[in-house]
C-alpha cells in the first residue's frame, strides 16, 4: 500500500512519537511511505531520529512553512493561518500524485487544517485519507472535563460534523477517551469513522534508579519533582517555583527540569526565585532535546511528576510515561490531564491559582511515600494500553480501513 504521511512540525512528541511508531509499523507490514514535511525541521533532532531509523525506506518531501500566529492569535488570524496550511497540503499532495497517486494518506495532526477543512472537503482529491485530531473539546463539559466550555462549542461541534461527512475520509483518530465515549452515547451521524487510539507513553533505557540519582548529583533522602517536556509559561514552573519556595515546603523537594526551554523559561530561570533554588542545591537542569537515553534518565531519578499545566486541556504524553515508570502526577484540575488523573487515580490533580492546595498536595505526597505507591501502580496498570506498538498498529489500522472503504 503506498501511504503519503503528513507532518509538517518537529516539535513535542508528533515525529519523535507519533510519526516515528507509524512508520515503523508501516515499514512492517511492507508499505511504500512518502513523508511530507519541512525543511525547518531538517536539524531536529527528532527528524534525524527517524530519518536514521528508517535509512533509505522513507521517502521525504518538503512542502511550504505556514507560519502559526502566535503574537496575534485572532479567530480570523486562525482561519487565515487554516486556509494557508490547507493550500500548502494540496500542492504538496498533488505535486507527488502527478507521478505517483497514492492509496491513502494520513494527515498525523488534523488540527493545522480541520476548520478549514469541514468547510472546503478533502484537500487531497479523491483519495481516501485518515487523520488524528487532537484539539477538539466542544464536547467536554458533557463528559465532565473541567475548564474548557466556550461560547462557540455549537459551532465547533457542527464544523466537527461536517468533517465526519466528507465522503473520503476514511477514519478519524483520537487520543481523547472523552471523546470516543461521547461518540458513543451520542451516536451521532458518521460517529462509526471515529477510531480511539491510546496516546503513546514511550520510554525506553537500562539505567537503574540508583545510578541515575547519583549521575544527577541526587542524594538518597531527596524527593525529586520532575518537570518534562517543551518547558514554557504553560507547564506552570513559575507557580511551582513559588511553592516549593514558601515556608513549610520540605527542602528535600528538589525539581528537576528536563527539557527544551523557550525564551520565557531562559529568562524566568535567572529570576530570584530560580536563583534560590539553585543556590540552596534544589534545582538540576537537563535543557535541550532529550533523546532516549536521557528521557530515560530523567523518569528514572524522579519521585513525583509535574503536570500542572496552565491553559491547557487536551492530553499529555507526560502524564502516560509517569505511569510507565510507576510514578505519581500532580496535575492541573482542568482539560484531560485533570479528567484522566481522577478517573484512572494516577495522582491528585489541583487548583493551579490555589497556592494553600498545592503546598499541601506536595508535601503529602513528598512524605507519604504508600500514597505514591498506590498512584504509581495506577499509572503503570494505565500505561499499559498506551505502548507505542499498540498506537502504531491503531494508526496504521485505521488506513488500511480508509483505504478498503471498511467501517
Amino acid at each position: 500500500m503506498k501511504v503519503i504521511i503528513f507532518e509538517p512540525e518537529a516539535s513535542g512528541h508528533r515525529m519523535i512519537l507519533y510519526v516515528r511508531h507509524i512508520v515503523q509499523e508501516a515499514l512492517r507490514r511492507g508499505w511504500d511511505l512518502h513523508l511530507v514535511t519541512t525543511e525547518r525541521v531538517v536539524d531536529h533532532p527528532a527528524y534525524q531520529v527517524v530519518k536514521k531509523e528508517c535509512k533509505d525506506k522513507l521517502k521525504i518531501s518538503f512542502m511550504p512553512r505556514v507560519q502559526f500566529p502566535v503574537e496575534n492569535p485572532t479567530v480570523l488570524n486562525l482561519l487565515n493561518y487554516q486556509y494557508r496550511q490547507y493550500k500548502a497540503f494540496e500542492l504538496a499532495y498533488r505535486s507527488i500524485a502527478k507521478e505517483n497517486v497514492p492509496d491513502v494518506v494520513y494527515v498525523v495532526h488534523l488540527d493545522y487544517l480541520f476548520n478549514v477543512m469541514s468547510l472546503l472537503g478533502s484537500p487531497f482529491d479523491n483519495t481516501p485519507f485518515a487523520g488524528m485530531l487532537m484539539s477538539v473539546r466542544h464536547h467536554h463539559q458533557r463528559m465532565g472535563v473541567i475548564g474548557s466550555a466556550s461560547r462557540q462549542d455549537w459551532l465547533y461541534e457542527k464544523l466537527f460534523y461536517r468533517l465526519l461527512r466528507i465522503p473520503t475520509l476514511g477514519s478519524l483518530c483520537v487520543i481523547d477517551e472523552s471523546m470516543y465515549e461521547y461518540a458513543l452515547k451520542e451516536r451521532f451521524s458518521s460517529y462509526d469513522k471515529l477510531i480511539y487510539v491510546p496516546d503513546v507513553a514511550h520510554l525506553q533505557g537500562t539505567i537503574t534508579r540508583e545510578e541515575a540519582r547519583e549521575s544527577l548529583g541526587v542524594r538518597n533522602d531527596q524527593i525529586v519533582l520532575l518537570v518534562y517536556g517543551s518547558i514554557s509559561e504553560r507547564k506552570g514552573i513559575s507557580f511551582l517555583f513559588n511553592i516549593l519556595v514558601a515556608d513549610g515546603c520540605p527542602k528535600n523537594v528538589i525539581v528537576l527540569l528536563a527539557g527544551k526551554q523557550d525564551q520565557f523559561t531562559r529568562e524566568f530561570l535567572l529570576a530570584s526565585v530560580a536563583m534560590n533554588l539553585r543556590t540552596a542545591g534544589r534545582l538540576i537542569e537537563m535543557p535541550g532535546f532529550l533523546d532516549d537515553t536521557r528521557e530515560y534518565l530523567s523518569f528514572r531519578a524522579a519521585d513525583i511528576v509535574w503536570v500542572g499545566y496552565q491553559g491547557f486541556y487536551g492530553m499529555s504524553g507526560v502524564l502516560l510515561q509517569a505511569g510507565r515508570m510507576g510514578l505519581p502526577v500532580v496535575a492541573c484540575k482542568e482539560g484531560l490531564i485533570g479528567w484522566i488523573t481522577r478517573r484512572h487515580e494516577v495522582g491528585e490533580s489541583i487548583n493551579i491559582c490555589d497556592h494553600v492546595q498545592a503546598l499541601s498536595t506536595i508535601i503529602r505526597l513528598a512524605k507519604d511515600s504508600e500514597a505514591r505507591e498506590f498512584y504509581g501502580r495506577r499509572g503503570f496498570y494505565l500505561s499499559q494500553r498506551h505502548i507505542p506498538k499498540l498506537f502504531g498498529e491503531g494508526i496504521c489500522n485505521a488506513l488500511e480501513s480508509a483505504y478498503l472503504g471498511e467501517r
